[in-house]
């Protein structure tokens, strides 16, 4: 379904034009789709792993489970992805349906300070998915979007935890753009806000791309807010932008008065090399976040 294959011969023929040494079988290949054989050369499953873009090795490919595989191709594809739990028989990857290992796993509302030299001073709005893991995962598979120049852009990568915080490296999806990496303190319980600093290159410039710095904060968004996140991408002219754009994704942002103003304030703090960011910074933030998502419940 991913890959647009009606028929064996159809999805062969894609096996055979990114290999044609391909160890792909097409007599085989009616029983692996049927359940009653698995393939059991390494050297196939790092195919499937190239067409599918999975953004995993192989050897995981062979190991995951379907729920797993599934959950990872929405989060690396999205909208491309999302016929493939009903095809599978799936039901909804919703936290009401099981008790999550982590409540880090959403959908959330991304800003930061624009870096373009076309939009100095403005804030970019963009969309943060990060899911949840397999059994043996160490992190979480994540994918971020971002719309400039009338095009979209996407990120994927996979974030994981550690003592320090948590912290990942998303690649560009269309190859078009340079690596972001992701250094994000650890969010607690609920995980309404993810608040940190993103480092990558500037995507739209005249002459070569060049790095930067800057401080980012995800706000968790109610699954009802669907593609609105998506369609909401774009620059933001001002400070009050902010606060209504959380309204339209449902978000009761009068819970916390003044919540999405602090929190473009600091956002627009520069990050400084001398002055490691500290948690204590963005404590009354997340205190803000936490009645506005509760309120949500």
């Amino acid at each position: 379904m991913l890959l647009g294959c009606d028929s064996q011969k159809a999805l062969a023929a894609l096996f055979r034009e990114a290999d044609p040494d391909t160890d792909f079988d097409i007599a085989r290949s009616y029983k692996w789709m049927q359940g009653r054989a698995t393939p059991r050369s390494a050297k196939l499953y790092e195919e499937w792993a190239g067409l599918l873009d999975v953004g995993r090795p192989g050897g995981w490919l062979a190991a995951c489970d379907l729920a797993t595989f599934v959950a990872t191709l929405e989060a690396r594809h999205g909208e491309a992805a999302s016929g493939l739990r009903s095809a599978a028989g799936l039901l909804p990857d919703t936290p009401a349906l099981r008790e999550p290992r982590t409540f880090l796993p959403g959908r959330f509302v991304l800003y930061g300070m624009a870096q373009s030299p076309y939009y100095e001073a403005r804030l970019i709005r963009g969309d943060l998915h990060v899911a949840s893991g397999g059994e043996g995962d160490t992190g979480h598979p994540t994918r971020m979007r971002e719309r400039f120049a009338g095009m979209q852009a996407a990120w994927s990568g996979v974030i994981e935890a550690h003592p320090q915080g948590l912290s990942g490296e998303l690649r560009s999806e269309s190859g078009a753009f340079g690596p972001c990496y992701l250094a994000l303190i650890t969010p607690t319980l609920p995980g309404s806000l993810l608040a940190g600093v993103a480092v990558g290159f500037v995507s739209l410039q005249p002459g070569a791309q060049r790095p930067y710095a800057a401080r980012i904060a995800a706000v968790r968004a109610p699954a009802a807010a669907g593609e609105a996140l998506a369609e909401g991408n774009r620059y933001l002219e001002a400070e009050p932008e902010v606060e209504q754009d959380l309204r339209d994704l449902g978000l009761p942002v009068e819970q916390s008065p003044g919540f999405a103003a602090d929190l473009a304030r600091w956002l627009r703090q520069p990050v400084a090399s001398d002055r490691p960011m500290a948690p204590s910074e963005v404590t009354a933030l997340v205190s803000a976040a936490d009645r506005i998502w509760l309120a949500t419940l």
